[in-house]
């Protein structure tokens, strides 16, 4: 995301400054704690798919059942994630991730004892609920505690450990099933969450102090809870295609014009939940924008890739499952150090450049995928990860810094947002390509287009050229 308006450690987005800044032995808990909470998120969102046997068999689960374990967790999770956001700034980032990530880890335990579905699928939209909570909290407590000059570097590890741990899932769940059980993919989250709440107790935050004691703006924060959740229930509908598409329309008619009303609720609102004032910025309202169509594509080209490799080249699951490995360990291992890239050459180029690569890279799997080998896939997938070990540093620290302090929780709960909407956006375009039965070349074809556009719009609204310019104006 880019560069902050006023100094790090600077707190009018929470905070009256206090005197002096973070100390810079605390930096690396903030960082830990931010990471080892995100990757609880983030595990639970992929470790999970690999206990979809255990969990029909021990829970008697139907496959209505089995949906709703997922969407429980994903609906809450895109729903109040902007409230997330919007409680860090008002309340500090550290109470509310020691919040999350508390109610998290409980929530956790919950969905391990439990013995229904009908339980777990409550659990896990509890577990939502404090996820939504904990990510933008973990990313303004990284944009309150680092200088900008060590920003975008703090991001890049925060970004390739999520990566990798996010990767990492399906093979800890696996291995938690078959040695253990399904319920221990939850109750690997209470030492993780220890460790995080310690982390984070250990940071010293203190010269981040709220500046408002109002209330949040409840009426609009009801409004677009329910305009995301409408959402994200009307897109994995139109991805189920058939008789949910009618579903899926009138669910995402109703979000728009709840987001409408939400609009309205906040032009009018004394005490806003998110003032509208901070899309006036037009490099955070672009870099939102271009996180929207940047993960759709890789959501669209993830989602059939699989597939694709089944169908047409016959690779089993575990062929498959190493076919991610370059694109992962490319993110996980250098996000941090290509996150150095944008203070050199700028975050504008960092970023076009980084779109680049994975354009080439969703071009190389539409004209060469089928061809016999391993080299038509696995070269590809590293380029992509290159590009996308470019993109994320600068991407996440121009979403929170090209807004004012005051704003970065909820800053972080937009591109929060902005990627998790991205995300059902491109499996609802993936299948609906998969339906119309379209030859493969498009499903990547659609995937590099949509990158491009991702690149022009960067181009369009990032005006500097030099890390040390700011991305745009407030």
């Amino acid at each position: 995301m880019a560069q902050p308006l006023r100094p790090p450690c600077e707190s009018a987005r929470l905070a009256e400054l206090g005197s002096g800044e973070c100390p810079k032995a605390h930096r690396p808990f903030v960082l830990a704690a931010a990471i080892l909470g995100s990757s609880m998120v983030f595990i639970d969102s992929s470790a999970l798919s690999v206990a979809i046997p255990a969990l029909r068999n021990d829970l008697d689960a139907s496959p209505s059942d089995l949906n709703w374990i997922f969407n429980a967790y994903t609906l809450l999770l895109a729903a109040f994630t902007l409230i997330g956001g919007a409680a860090a700034d008002r309340s500090g980032p550290k109470r509310i991730f020691l919040w999350g990530g508390a109610g998290f880890a409980l929530a956790s335990l919950a969905c391990g004892l439990a013995n229904t579905a009908e339980t777990l699928i409550a659990a896990r939209a509890v577990q939502g609920f404090f996820g939504a909570l904990l990510t933008p909290a973990s990313l303004a407590m990284i944009a309150a505690a680092y200088p900008e000059e060590e920003r975008a570097a703090a991001i890049g590890t925060w970004a390739g450990a999520s990566a990798l741990t996010t990767a990492g899932g399906p093979v800890l769940g696996g291995w938690l099933v078959e040695t253990l059980s399904w319920h221990w993919i939850f109750f690997i989250n209470l030492p993780v969450g220890a460790l995080a709440l310690g982390a984070a107790l250990t940071a010293n935050l203190k010269h981040i102090r709220p500046t408002t004691k109002q209330s949040m703006d409840l009426p609009g924060a009801i409004m677009i809870a329910l305009s995301l959740a409408l959402m994200a229930f009307g897109l994995v509908a139109l991805g189920e295609g058939g008789a949910s598409r009618m579903e899926a329309g009138i669910s995402l008619i109703a979000s728009l014009i709840m987001l409408a009303g939400f609009v309205l609720r906040e032009r009018s609102a004394d005490a806003p939940m998110l003032p509208l004032s901070i899309f006036k910025s037009r490099a955070f309202s672009g870099i939102n924008l271009a996180t929207l169509v940047l993960y759709a594509a890789l959501s669209t080209a993830f989602f059939g890739l699989p597939i694709f490799l089944a169908d047409v080249r016959g690779w089993s699951a575990t062929q498959i499952g190493l076919a991610f490995l370059p694109f992962t360990l490319s993110v996980g291992f250098l996000s941090g150090l290509f996150g150095k890239y944008s203070k050199t050459y700028g975050v504008r180029l960092t970023m076009v450049a980084g779109c680049g690569l994975v354009i080439v890279a969703f071009i190389m799997l539409a004209a060469f995928g089928g061809l016999p080998g391993w080299w038509p896939i696995y070269l590809p997938m590293l380029l992509a990860g290159l590009g996308f070990a470019l993109i994320i540093p600068p991407l996440t620290a121009t979403a929170l810094s090209s807004a004012p302090q005051a704003f970065s929780g909820r800053a972080s709960g937009v591109n929060n947002a902005a990627s998790r909407v991205a995300s059902m956006l491109g499996v609802a375009l993936a299948a609906a390509l998969l339906a119309a039965q379209v030859d493969w070349i498009w499903m990547f074809a659609s995937a590099a287009v949509l990158t491009a556009l991702a690149a022009l719009i960067i181009l369009a609204s990032i005006r500097s050229t030099s890390a040390n310019d700011a991305p745009g104006t407030f």
